[in-house]
């Protein structure tokens, strides 16, 4: 048969096969859990009968789409053949119908009966179209279609992204893709971009006009890669066309090629040079590592998930709640839904002789791909093949530090790429040649033990058709989600039939998925605002935070609904667990409790009693509390709560000292700072300010003359004796110098220990006149301590505050200059 002759499915079915890949592109989250999805896999199922006697597979080929079946749905034996995970055990005995969810492997049976069914879906459509043998023009026809149907999405999402309108049924406002994340957007771009330079290339100078399509489409790939703003999409597109133009000029011994490629990538880095925004700061983080932390400490908790299950998983679908049980490393105000690994997924869902199964099977199609040209195959027909292949390959990869194959959307374009690469011809077969059409062989179409042929495409068909119809009927995590967000929890109305039926809502989605805490949440806000609670309300809400336990966003909204709903006592609970499950930022948690109390004072000393291990929190508590009664109250509560704040740190105590300065009762503060030998090392410079404040200067001098004695002493100094004409000289040169500060310094020493103190500070004042002396803690120094000899006790308190206060006193080389006295470097750390 000639390959210019009908083809082995036929043309007119190619643009079936792949708009069937592209209904999963345009299909965006929102819709895929309903009608698309179920159209999707009716129309999979519609393409198997057609393809008749013209798909086949070598056996070992079905018995490992068997194995990989058969293992996934080994999650639906019977619980009690094996040893219960860690994580379950944790919070099987807290939740309702325990005997239920212990019942199969899995706990949520109709959560993993959902992906089993997608997973034999994709399955059975993948064996059928790549045991197809495609021509030579069915193939470009092919590539071309699913490149032209990506760019005409790419031209959609542009439209959308940069008209700031939302894709149509998106999940959210910021949605402009088909994708919720753009993670995937990039990826189905990516993929687009090096089909879109294997046909680029393919046409070359002899197809001009399609050349310049594909240049175009390729353009508006790479602009709507970079505008996705995923790393991930910008590096595969990168490797992708680099790859396939790279191969192309080696094969052909031509730079043209790699120059095309290279002027993509510049392209691509314009762009991001003139509007990379985010996306740029993304790749800067990228490259210095800063961004690496959060999703190695993902696939390490990821790691002691597969530790506690590795051979049965933890059952499809069920990776959200197990994860949320185990997290260690990564712990932060997130939920994770995903490993940011397709690997690591499968490995934790369906255990490791699943993932090695998937391996193998993958590594036996691309066993057939042609990678080495042989002699009688034109090169541009040879570059079709390895152009699809380089896409599946980066598709593979990526999936270690992403998470592309479990969206219908990027899965099954890759699934065509990989039919397109691999050719199931025999070895011996020539292009163009009468035995260029495979015959049907005794092992083509085996499955296991040799079925006949009509069986095995009954099975491949029936597995999508019910597949189909399980979306529709069968309880799902998609079906519990829909219904949860169909539940309004603080519904207007008290009409007893809506209260009856929002109920029986909220029990059909936690019977779907009994892990889902968000179910619980709802059915528990409910309760608050209909009835009964607040008993049940109390113990859904502590369900909800078991099922995730370190997302601290969970107890903050508990805790807002018990306020809100007049209950502030109940909002004590969920406050402290908030607090154990984020103590990295207890202090900005801590401060949207303080918010949502207000002017409760009743709250607000429940609060400061529950921060009573926090010393931070009660701080910030008296930090936003008005002086008043409130405030004294507030602080004898902390004194005493804290157990007189024996434990705090030198630092605290001083942040302590001050907000009671401006704040509390100046008497009761300076009599415990006289009293608490502690507190009148550390508090020793409020305790100065008091005495300032009272117009106690002579004690404020004295304390700082005691607390500052070394430093006294020093600025003081120790000079030798000087003759009249020596001392003559020296204020000669001082007034020549016009106040050369080493010289004047030494003046007024000399004067000081002399007891001529109203020259001292004639000599001092003139060079606070002439040079910046403030900055200078030594000329402070001995300048409050002339004054306090001459018994200007005011004065000499001011200078000490200077000296304490001001902002050069800390700077380094007052930090030098005071290190050597531990007890001030304790004082002033």
């Amino acid at each position: 048969m000639s390959e210019r002759g009908s083809g082995a499915i036929g043309k007119s079915r190619i643009g079936f096969v792949v708009a069937t890949s592209l209904l999963a592109c345009v299909a965006n989250e929102a819709m895929a859990t309903s009608w698309a999805r179920v159209i999707l896999f009716v129309g999979m199922a519609c393409l198997i009968p057609t393809i008749g006697r013209r798909f086949r597979h070598a056996p070992r080929v079905w018995a490992v789409l068997c194995f990989i079946l058969t293992w996934a749905g080994l999650c639906f034996l019977p619980g009690n053949w094996f040893a219960q995970p860690g994580w379950l055990s944790k919070i099987i005995p807290s939740l309702p119908d325990a005997n239920e969810l212990i019942r199969f492997v899995t706990p949520q049976k109709w959560v993993s009966l959902q992906s089993f069914l997608t997973l034999a879906a994709v399955l059975a459509w993948g064996a059928c179209i790549t045991g197809v043998h495609w021509h030579t023009e069915e193939r470009k026809l092919g590539l071309s279609i699913l490149t032209g149907g990506t760019t005409v999405i790419g031209i959609a999402f542009l439209s959308f992204k940069l008209s700031n309108t939302p894709w149509p049924g998106a999940a959210h406002d910021n949605q402009f893709g088909p994708f919720a994340n753009r993670n995937q957007t990039a990826t189905l771009f990516a993929l687009g971009a090096v089909c879109a330079t294997g046909l680029l290339l393919a046409n070359g100078r002899h197809h001009w006009r399609q050349t310049i399509i594909w240049g175009i489409c390729l353009t508006i790939l790479t602009a709507a890669v970079t505008q996705a703003g995923s790393r991930a999409g910008v590096l595969t597109m990168a490797g992708g066309v680099l790859a396939v133009s790279g191969w192309w000029s080696f094969s052909s011994r031509q730079w043209i090629p790699l120059a095309i490629g290279a002027s993509t990538l510049l392209l691509a880095c314009s762009y991001l040079i003139l509007n990379g925004g985010r996306l740029t700061e993304r790749i800067g983080e990228s490259i210095s590592g800063q961004t690496a932390e959060g999703r190695i400490d993902i696939w390490l908790d990821t790691g002691s998930l597969i530790a506690q299950a590795p051979i049965l998983g933890t059952g499809l679908g069920n990776f959200e709640p197990a994860f949320a049980q185990i997290r260690d490393a990564s712990i932060s105000e997130y939920h994770v839904r995903h490993p940011e690994s397709d690997w690591l997924w499968a490995a934790a869902e369906m255990g490791l002789p699943g993932v090695i199964g998937i391996i193998v099977l993958l590594g036996m199609l691309l066993a057939r791909v042609p990678w080495k040209q042989q002699q009688h195959v034109r090169s541009r027909h040879h570059l079709l093949h390895i152009t699809a292949a380089i896409g599946v390959v980066q598709f593979i990869a990526l999936g270690c530090i992403d998470v592309p194959a479990h969206r219908l959307g990027t899965l099954l374009p890759v699934v065509i790429l990989l039919a397109f690469a691999i050719d199931t011809r025999d070895r011996h077969t020539r292009i163009g040649t009468a035995s260029d059409e495979p015959a049907p062989t005794r092992s083509s179409f085996s499955i296991a033990f040799r079925l006949p042929q009509p069986l095995t495409i009954a099975t491949l068909t029936a597995i999508p058709v019910v597949s189909a119809i399980g979306w529709i009927t069968l309880p799902s995590l998609h079906r519990a989600s829909n219904l949860m967000s169909s539940v309004t929890a603080w519904n207007s109305t008290s009409d007893d039939a809506d209260i009856a039926t929002t109920r029986n809502t909220l029990q059909q989605a936690i019977n779907m998925a009994p892990l889902d805490w968000r179910g619980y949440f709802l059915r528990a806000t409910h309760a608050l605002a209909f009835g009964p609670f607040p008993r049940e309300a109390q113990r859904d809400f502590q369900r909800a935070r078991m099922l995730v336990p370190n997302a601290p966003s969970v107890p903050r909204q508990e805790a807002k609904a018990w306020v809100d709903a007049g209950l502030k006592n109940y909002a004590i609970p969920a406050w402290r667990e908030q607090l154990r499950c984020d103590p990295t930022r207890i202090a900005e948690h801590f401060g949207v409790m303080l918010h949502t109390a207000k002017d409760d004072e009743d709250l607000t000393r429940q609060l400061v009693f529950l921060a009573k291990s926090y010393p931070e929190l009660q701080l910030l508590a008296l930090q936003r509390t008005p002086k008043g009664s409130r405030f004294d109250a507030l602080l004898s509560e902390t004194l005493v709560a804290g157990a007189d704040v024996t434990h705090w740190q030198p630092r605290q105590l001083a942040s302590l000292f001050k907000v009671w300065l401006d704040r509390g009762n100046h008497q009761q503060l300076k009599t415990a700072l006289t009293e608490n030998p502690r507190w009148a090392t550390i508090g020793w410079k409020t305790l100065f300010q008091l005495h300032a404040e009272a117009g106690n200067f002579s004690q404020a001098a004295e304390l700082a003359e005691q607390r500052l004695a070394y430093e006294v002493a020093d600025a003081r100094g120790h000079v030798e004796s000087l003759s009249a004409s020596d001392l003559r000289g020296l204020r000669l040169s001082f007034n020549q110098s016009r106040g050369d500060l080493a010289t004047g310094l030494r003046l007024a020493r000399i004067d000081a220990k002399a007891g001529r103190i109203s020259d001292a500070l004639e000599v001092l004042g003139h060079l606070a006149r002439i040079h910046a002396t403030s900055n200078v803690p030594p000329v402070l120094l001995l300048k409050a301590w002339c004054h306090q000899q001459a018994g200007q006790f005011e004065e000499a308190t001011k200078t000490y505050s200077d000296v304490i206060n001001h902002s050069a006193a800390r700077s380094s080389q007052a930090k030098e200059w005071i290190a050597t006295i531990p007890e001030f470097t304790q004082v002033t750390d």
